[in-house]
């Protein structure tokens, strides 16, 4: 608690698990009820989930846990950002005017989102 570098880590994160809305159970009825997937391809989209989340361990391991952390936040937010425009799409349901299709967008999305979270 000394290093003023991980305070402000630190106070980042906490500021962030509060101010930023968590949509877990909101997406669970959004995909069930308004995309119309199954609870089968549900649960693989979990189970992909933590196959990427194992990817971005090994990632971590192999090439950037030499890194600051605060670097590697700042590229979470920033790819975070870049992706919040394709969820909103899927929200608003732009993607299907745009012939792509759900399930593709959600892969995309999840994959990448869970191997740099």
């Amino acid at each position: 608690m000394k290093v003023p570098e991980y305070n402000s880590v630190i106070l980042y994160l906490v500021l962030t698990g509060f101010v930023v809305p968590s949509f877990g159970s909101f997406g669970y009825y959004f995909m069930m009820d308004v995309i119309g997937l199954s609870k089968f391809t549900y649960s693989m989209l979990t189970v992909l989930g933590f196959c990427c989340l194992l990817l971005g361990t090994q990632a971590y391991h192999k090439w950037f846990k030499e890194w600051e952390f605060r670097h590697l936040v700042f590229i979470d937010v920033a790819i975070d950002l870049f992706l919040a425009p394709l969820q909103f799409m899927l929200i608003f349901r732009l993607n299907v005017d745009w012939g792509i299709p759900d399930l593709s967008l959600i892969i995309f999305t999840e994959t990448v989102s869970d191997i740099t979270s």
